[in-house]
């Protein structure tokens, strides 16, 4: 990906502290593992792509008295980074120009020092932090930012730093708005660096070509822990997060199937409809309205498997914000698959939720408590209509007695004040009838004072 020049001069702000001890670590983190960084060394700065890397070893005072930094553990996610992930909001800052002093010892350390190889001349690991930088992402050199303007409350507060580091040498670095991650070594790719002199304009865009599935990026956790909203654990399991975002992607395309249809788009797998038709398209032909409800009860039993996966991430949540945006369109999913199931509409109109429903479900699914109980109701409803004859029944109700198990763990049915859309029906034309009377009531009266004065 090409670099970004922001994160480029971000790397020249760096480059003059490479070699110098940090003396002490300060900023809004609290993660601990940032604190091991006091005496160490930093060995490295370069800049890949939209991210900024620096390398910290031990320094050669700790290596003579035979001391060395505690050790930092490292979890590696999907890009081999552990989910430090910090952001917060900042206030946009300007980044002051560089002074060619400083472009002259980027330019001598980019002539005599080669890409590192993960040690230095002592053997020593060195460990790496990768920046990813928000949208008003910044790093200072010897100076802290400044309010600007008023935020919303009206307060002059300047914007507080996410990590901060003092060097022996009595300078320092600040860095806002930021992710952070312990990573292994940068995979540099100059070919694909706009910046860099080896760029190759064809190899960069065969990168940008590269596919990213939408469930990869859909409900991407370490955005959640990257901002301290959540535990850092909730970043690590891309697994869990995918499969959330599978489930969604999943239930859309069972849904649409005729839309899509009608606009000329396939996205149901080939691997299932061609055991039922020879082509996908011949399944809303009422002529195989039969097999074209088993093909997609099918689907709906694959995109069941993934309820297991919304539950125990669900779970895991904290933040009663995050929780409720990450749990309403699972809830929204269940009962659109719900409302599909061995349902030949699908195949003849729209099926969708009722607006009513849809209120309900995000009124209720606040709590995990609340969420088992309404993956309960709707699982048990697609139970109930679960035809014998159909080939992957038996699939069907075997991953319903899991979530089952998992809805209630004891066996007892959890509380739940997710009221059934009838008794809201109910409830509404009560009102209708209610406020139909008292206007009649109204105009009665108004017409027998009338009356009266006349």
């Amino acid at each position: 990906m090409p670099e970004g020049p922001s994160v480029k001069r971000f790397q020249l702000l760096t480059a003059p502290f490479v070699g110098q001890v940090v003396a002490k670590v300060g900023g809004s983190s609290r993660q601990r593992n940032l604190k091991d960084l006091k005496a160490m060394r930093l060995q490295d700065s370069q800049a890949s792509g939209k991210n900024l890397f620096l390398a910290f070893g031990a320094s050669l005072e700790a290596r003579t008295v035979g001391g060395s930094p505690s050790p930092i553990i490292q979890g590696k996610d999907d890009n081999g980074a552990c989910s430090l992930s910090l952001a917060q909001e900042g206030q946009e800052e300007d980044v002051s120009q560089l002074s060619p002093k400083e472009h002259s010892v980027q330019r001598k350390q980019e002539t005599e020092r080669s890409v590192p190889d993960a040690s230095d001349a002592a053997g020593d690991t060195w460990k790496w932090l990768r920046f990813h930088f928000g949208l008003f992402g910044s790093i200072r050199a010897n100076e802290f930012s400044r309010a600007n303007k008023a935020n919303k409350r009206g307060d002059w507060k300047d914007p507080v730093p996410r990590l901060v580091l003092h060097f022996n040498s009595g300078g320092f670095l600040v860095f806002y708005n930021c992710q952070i991650h312990w990573c292994t070594s940068p995979a540099v790719e100059p070919a694909s660096d706009i910046l860099s002199p080896e760029f190759h304009r064809g190899q960069a865009l065969a990168a940008l070509r590269q596919p990213m599935p939408i469930c990869y990026t859909l409900l991407d956790q370490r955005y959640f822990s990257g901002l301290e909203l959540e535990d850092p654990v909730v970043g690590q399991d891309t697994e869990l997060a995918n499969s959330m975002g599978l489930f969604l992607q999943k239930t859309n395309i069972i849904r649409d199937y005729l839309e899509d249809q009608l606009e000329g788009r396939e996205f149901w797998p080939r691997e299932v409809w061609s055991r039922y038709a020879k082509k996908l398209s011949d399944l809303a032909k009422p002529e195989h309205i039969d097999m074209a409800v088993q093909c997609m009860n099918e689907l709906i039993t694959n995109a069941l498997h993934h309820v297991p996966d919304v539950l125990t991430y669900l779970s895991r949540l904290k933040n009663q914000s995050v929780f409720n945006f990450c749990a309403i369109p699972q809830v929204m999913a269940i009962a659109t698959l719900a409302a599909c199931y061995n349902n030949k509409q699908v195949f003849r109109g729209v099926v969708k939720i009722r607006k009513g429903q849809a209120v309900t479900l995000m009124m209720d699914a606040t709590n995990i408590q609340a969420v088992k109980a309404i993956m309960y109701q709707y699982v048990e409803e697609i139970y109930q209509k679960v035809p014998s004859t159909d080939p992957s029944s038996n699939k069907t109700q075997q991953i319903i007695v899991s979530i089952r198990t998992m809805s209630l763990p004891n066996g007892v049915e959890v509380s739940r004040n997710h009221y059934s859309p009838i008794y809201l029906s109910c409830a509404m034309l009560l009102a209708a009838l209610s406020w139909q009377y008292l206007s009649a009531m109204s105009k009665a009266s108004e017409e027998y004072v009338q009356a009266s004065e006349n």
